[in-house]
């Protein structure tokens, strides 16, 4: 599990991020993605530095859906971040 994309490539422009309202963003966010996901990092990556309060994990071997494909890791980053969580 890593916090950083594996990628040094700019964002790729996706239509339906709406940037400038994830800068409004105030209460405490968990951004968790598979390694593997075929959507790629970049988007979520950048979601991560536009929202101020917000937490970026990654479970390796893993694609779209985490709480299929890893159940026992996403609950635990869930867990450990609601407990983090005031």
């Amino acid at each position: 599990m890593n916090s950083q994309p594996t990628a040094n490539a700019p964002p790729v422009r996706h239509p339906g991020l709406q940037r400038p309202k994830l800068k409004l963003i105030t209460a405490p966010v968990l951004l968790l993605q598979g390694r593997q996901d075929l959507a790629g990092e970049a988007n979520i990556y950048e979601a991560h530095l536009l929202i101020r309060n917000s937490t970026l994990k990654f479970i390796n071997k893993c694609g779209h859906m985490p709480w299929l494909e890893q159940p026992a890791q996403t609950w635990k980053i869930v867990n450990e971040f609601l407990h983090s969580v005031p």
